[in-house]
C-alpha cells in the first residue's frame, strides 16, 4: 500500500482524474443550464410570435371585449387547433383586459374572471411573462407532458399601442 502512495505515477493519475472529473461536472452543469435557458427562450419567442402574428390575423380588437360563445367560439377554436396547437401544447387561453377568459381550449373556463394571477396582470400591462411549473391535475394532457412552461404575452394589434388582452400558452 505504501508503494502505491509513494509512486509518483499513481499520484499523478489520481490527481489528474480528480481534476478532469471536476472539470467534466462543471462543464456539463454550465452546458445544461445554457441549453435549458435557450430552450426556455425559444418557447417564449414562439408564444410571442403566435400572439403577434398568426393570432392577430384571426382576431380584431372587438373580439377581445367579451367572451367568445356560439359560432364565434366554434370557428376560433378550430383555428386554434389547426394553426396554433402543437404536440407541445397543454393549454391555451385569451384574456380580456379585466382578467376575464375570452377564449380557452377548455370551454368551461370561458367567461370566468381571474384577477389574482400576477403573470396575467403583468402581461396585461405589456410585459412578457414566463414560468416553469410542475404538472398538476388541472389538465390531463399537462400531466402527460410533465413539467410545462407557462407563457403570457400581451395582445397588441398593429397600429395600436394599447394592450387589448393577453395570450396564455402552456
Amino acid at each position: 500500500m505504501k508503494l502505491l502512495t509513494s509512486n509518483l505515477l499513481v499520484q499523478f493519475s489520481v490527481t489528474s482524474f480528480i481534476v478532469l472529473a471536476t472539470f467534466a461536472v462543471l462543464l456539463s452543469t454550465v452546458l445544461s443550464n445554457r441549453i435549458r435557458s435557450q430552450a426556455q427562450q425559444n418557447l417564449v419567442d414562439e408564444a410571442v410570435l403566435i400572439s403577434s402574428g398568426r393570432l392577430l390575423k384571426f382576431l380584431s380588437p372587438s373580439d377581445m371585449e367579451s367572451p367568445m360563445t356560439g359560432e364565434r367560439y366554434y370557428w376560433f377554436d378550430r383555428f386554434v387547433k389547426d394553426y396554433i396547437v402543437s404536440a407541445k401544447t397543454a393549454r391555451i387561453k385569451l384574456w380580456g383586459t379585466d382578467g376575464t377568459v375570452i377564449y380557452s381550449d377548455e370551454s368551461a373556463e370561458v367567461g370566468k374572471r381571474f384577477t389574482d394571477n400576477h403573470h396575467l396582470m403583468e402581461s396585461l400591462e405589456g410585459a412578457i411573462e414566463a414560468e416553469i411549473e410542475a404538472p398538476d391535475a388541472e389538465s390531463g394532457l399537462e400531466l402527460q407532458l410533465g413539467t410545462v412552461m407557462e407563457v403570457y404575452a400581451p395582445i397588441v394589434f398593429p397600429g395600436c399601442s394599447q394592450v387589448h388582452g393577453a395570450f396564455e400558452i402552456y
